[in-house]
């Protein structure tokens, strides 16, 4: 008898210990588990974005900055060029580079340490042009861990390394003699008049700057990238951004807007709620802890996370708070949505002191007045020299409502980047998004809407 109670103990204390081990994977297995736990996301070596622009810089006979050279090189013929450096410098932005062509490449002199000075005795760097990219890494002087990179491409990136995608981009870029075609030399002679587009006359150019890992959540995995906006080299600057694959397509860039979030926003990945609590100052890892709280609030937009377009960043739908909105024009007149509730209106964010704001006015000005009766624009303006904006509203007739932006406008539209339009269809209550104006796809979505 003693035995069998003993026996019926053992069992009971067993069973307990089962219900308890069974009880512990469903706490830790479950969303619960995570909240509140902070989440180390290591980083891998930066990359490029995808969906990376096809920027192109051109060789120059001239120099376009102050860069000197030493005199005894005047006798060569040298070409320039300059890429970006940093936002975060306002003396100089820039880094030259001064090209020397071989018959099997180019020598490339690069003022690394921005000081505008190429000299011989500095290093210089070869350029095969069997090779299809170059990657170069500028270091600020003052830490010598800070540092950001570069790559001049034969092709993007974004089709190297395949076959098929790059003969068909060579095929629709480039004549049999290696130049640009003159679709393509005519598109970028709109940015610069003395491009030619002939063969070895240009680089395509592209940023390292994002740094790509694994969030978990409660679903699995979800690739989040850690990008460096300001191309400074640090990665936990107020204006750095996060990316999350939403849409699960393994891509990662700024033109998928609804998936990019600022270091403060919260990220909400399958429901599940994020913030990010530590970005390591070279970018090696990130910090996240899960929250039980409700996601960033965009009150007027739910975005749709389809893959993008050529064009399109985002699109979704409208909340009802959208249609109520009221402003006053920086002219002081009321501007009510719901003034413009039929047909299309474009929503269109910039500022005097974006470039590409200002290049893509003449589009926006014959969007207006080819097709004034079927759309209307109202413009939101982020002035840094507030009069020198009214000069080119003036000096353009830009003449519709302009609203100077705020905070809460920028937060609640997700505008990132500058410049950024937003297409509203208001008998679909949907909304398109793109960055630089596309006249000829909004037009389309005109027409077949």
């Amino acid at each position: 008898m003693r035995n069998v109670v003993m026996l019926l103990i053992s069992f009971q204390i067993k069973s307990m210990s089962f219900k308890y081990l069974i009880f512990s994977l469903v706490l830790t297995t479950s969303p619960l588990a995570l909240l509140g736990q902070v989440q180390t996301i290591k980083l891998a070596e930066p990359t490029t974005h995808d969906y990376v622009n096809k920027g192109i810089k051109s060789f120059t006979k001239k120099p376009t900055t102050s860069v000197s050279i030493p005199k005894e090189w005047e006798k060569n013929e040298l070409f320039y060029i300059v890429v970006f450096y940093t936002f975060k410098t306002s003396e100089d932005p820039k880094i030259d580079i001064v090209v020397d062509k071989t018959d099997e490449g180019e020598l490339l002199y690069i003022d690394l340490d921005n000081d505008e000075i190429i000299t011989k005795d500095q290093q210089s760097y070869f350029f095969p042009y069997s090779k299809k990219s170059f990657e170069f890494w500028i270091t600020d002087p003052t830490d010598p861990k800070q540092k950001t990179g570069r790559l001049l491409l034969r092709l993007p990136s974004g089709v190297i390394g395949d076959s098929m995608k790059e003969e068909k981009f060579i095929k629709s870029y480039f004549d049999s003699d290696g130049s640009l075609n003159s679709y393509w030399t005519s598109y970028w002679q709109r940015h610069n008049s003395s491009f030619d587009g002939s063969k070895h006359s240009f680089y395509f150019t592209e940023r390292l700057n994002l740094r790509r890992g694994k969030l978990t959540h409660p679903q699995g995995t979800t690739m989040i990238g850690l990008v460096d906006y300001s191309v400074n080299g640090l990665y936990n600057d107020d204006d750095d951004r996060v990316f999350i694959d939403l849409n699960n397509n393994e891509k990662l860039s700024h033109y998928e807007r609804s998936e990019v979030f600022g270091l403060k926003d919260t990220l909400t990945v399958r429901n599940n709620n994020f913030i990010v609590t530590n970005v390591h100052k070279y970018g090696d890892y990130m910090q996240v802890k899960q929250i039980d709280n409700n996601p960033t609030a965009h009150p007027f937009l739910t975005f749709s996370h389809n893959d993008i377009n050529n064009s399109i960043l985002a699109s979704g739908s409208l909340k009802p708070p959208f249609f109520k909105m009221k402003f006053k024009s920086i002219e002081g007149e009321l501007v009510k949505i719901s003034d413009y509730d039929t047909g299309f209106l474009l929503i269109n964010f910039w500022g005097e002191w974006c470039g590409p704001c200002i290049a893509e006015i003449p589009e926006l000005k014959k969007l207006r007045n080819e097709n004034g009766e079927e759309i209307n624009i109202v413009s939101f303006l982020k002035a840094a020299n507030y009069p020198k904006a009214k000069e080119v509203i003036e000096s353009e007739n830009l003449s519709w409502n302009h609203i100077e932006v705020s905070e809460g406008i920028e937060h609640d539209f997700r505008i990132l980047y500058y410049p950024t339009n937003y297409l509203i269809d208001f008998e679909e209550k949907a909304f398109y998004q793109f960055g630089k104006l596309d006249y000829e796809v909004i037009l389309k979505l005109i027409k077949e809407n």
